[in-house]
Formats: structure tokens, C-alpha cells, sequence
């Protein structure tokens, strides 16, 4: 029985099932397993991919394209920052000329291999 509340259960119960894709980043067997139940029952429920997206009427067609590729659950599908912001939908509010690389990359302790103990 999972917990209605469960991060992983309404992301998907936002984005519908998942395709392969969506899942490839995924190495351990524990979690293929989890997310497979979780994407039985989106498919069980009738959820069609990207369901949010149906919610939208009257959004321009590149604000979707962001939300979606802001949301893809696989974070090499997601989008970075300067993709996001090369939409024409923001070419009205970039100064492109004050725009520089951040001088170092940003290394957070989320981000490092072994951050979380699942076991």
C-alpha cells in the first residue's frame, strides 16, 4: 500500500504514466520495481501522459513547452536554465548583455554522489 501522499505518487498522479524515457536514468532494481507499480496504477486509472497539460486552455504554446520540459522527471531530459530561457517568450525580458557564466560551478551537498542512504 503506498501513502497517498507520497512525493513520487502526486508527481505522477500531475504528469500521468511514464514512458521508458522517463524511467532510464533509474539503475537500481527497488526503485524499477516502485515505479512500475506506481505507473500500473496511472495506467489503471486511466491517466493519459501529461495530463496537466490538457488542464491548461488558452496558454501560449511556449509557456507549455516549458512547463513540460521543466518537469520531465528524468533530469537528463530537463531542461537547464539557459534552455529554458532561449524560448522566444522571454526574448522581451533578457538583457543578453548582462548575461555571464557563473565564475565557478555550483557543487551543493544534494548534488554528490552517496548524498542519500536509501537502504
Amino acid at each position: 500500500m503506498f501513502v497517498q501522499t507520497d512525493q513520487l505518487t502526486l508527481t505522477l498522479k500531475a504528469i500521468g504514466e511514464l514512458d521508458d524515457h522517463d524511467v532510464a536514468f533509474v539503475t537500481t532494481d527497488d526503485a524499477k520495481k516502485y515505479l512500475k507499480i506506481l505507473n500500473d496504477k496511472q495506467k489503471s486509472e486511466g491517466k493519459p501522459y501529461r495530463p496537466y497539460l490538457d488542464t491548461l486552455k488558452g496558454v501560449h504554446p511556449d509557456l507549455l513547452k516549458l512547463l513540460e520540459n521543466m518537469l520531465q522527471l528524468n533530469p537528463y531530459q530537463r531542461w537547464s536554465p539557459a534552455e529554458c530561457l532561449s524560448l522566444p517568450i522571454f526574448d522581451n525580458v533578457r538583457r543578453v548583455k548582462l548575461e555571464r557564466p557563473a565564475p565557478v560551478k555550483m557543487c551543493l551537498e544534494v548534488d554528490e554522489d552517496g548524498a542519500y542512504d536509501f537502504k
